[in-house]
């Protein structure tokens, strides 16, 4: 009786044996595709994970700038401007060196995705605007309430691509989008 069971129980190892084996065409193609999705997963995965190093690089540097062009924005308007006079010429040059070096940094960033890439676009239209209205600059009120228009309608485009940068970091679909 035992060896009967035992061969039962060997037939039947035999016979799984037997039906991997006729399927084995199908099952190196099934780990061949996992592999690939695999290797494909790893990839992006890293390469995420470059992207946004490098964004994050780009960001802190466009941050610094972005803190100078606030700190000569303040300075420029905290004189004799809040008191209705004129800004000097002095304040203007050093306004558009700063909008300048924004400007830079903007165009030099990397920009990973579309959104990004757009509301880049739109932060330097309206810096350059600004940089025209600095240019133009003559002394006397018609002047500084000029510049002081062109630093406010800097303000949404900045808002926005804040915004899309915000989203692209804390994103993982959109980040994973961008890596494939």
């Amino acid at each position: 009786m035992q060896a009967l069971v035992t061969m039962v129980s060997r037939g039947a190892i035999l016979t799984i044996i037997r039906s991997i084996w006729a399927f084995k065409g199908m099952i190196s193609i099934l780990l061949l595709i996992g592999s690939i999705l695999g290797y494909i997963g790893a990839e992006m995965i890293e390469h995420r994970r470059v992207m946004l190093t490098e964004f994050n690089t780009s960001l802190a540097a466009i941050n610094t700038t972005e803190d100078r062009f606030r700190k000569a924005g303040e300075l420029a308007f905290a004189g004799p401007s809040q008191a209705g006079n004129s800004m000097t010429i002095e304040q203007v040059v050093h306004l558009e060196e700063v909008v300048r070096a924004l400007r830079d940094a903007l165009l030099g960033s990397l920009a990973p995705n579309s959104v990004i890439e757009e509301t880049r676009a739109a932060y330097v239209s309206s810096l350059t605007d600004l940089q025209g209205r600095l240019n133009l600059f003559s002394p006397g009120v018609e002047g500084t309430e000029a510049v002081l228009e062109g630093l406010i309608l800097v303000q949404p485009p900045a808002d926005a691509y804040h915004e899309a940068a915000n989203n692209f970091q804390t994103s993982v679909w959109t980040s994973f989008w961008a890596a494939f």
